[in-house]
């Protein structure tokens, strides 16, 4: 997450994390967990640039 903050300051961290969070729980029931963090932080970057 902080990678994320870090790229646009003008989006608040409380929104970044608000997303983060909802990412990661739908993300949250799948079996591989290898590339979780990874999963999450596209998903959200995803989001984030739209």
């Amino acid at each position: 997450m902080d990678r994320l903050a870090g790229k646009d300051l003008s989006v608040p961290r409380e929104h970044i994390e608000d997303i983060v969070q909802q990412e990661h729980g739908s993300l949250d029931t799948g079996r591989v967990r290898d590339y979780f963090p990874i999963l999450v932080e596209h998903a959200a970057k995803d989001r984030l640039n739209r």
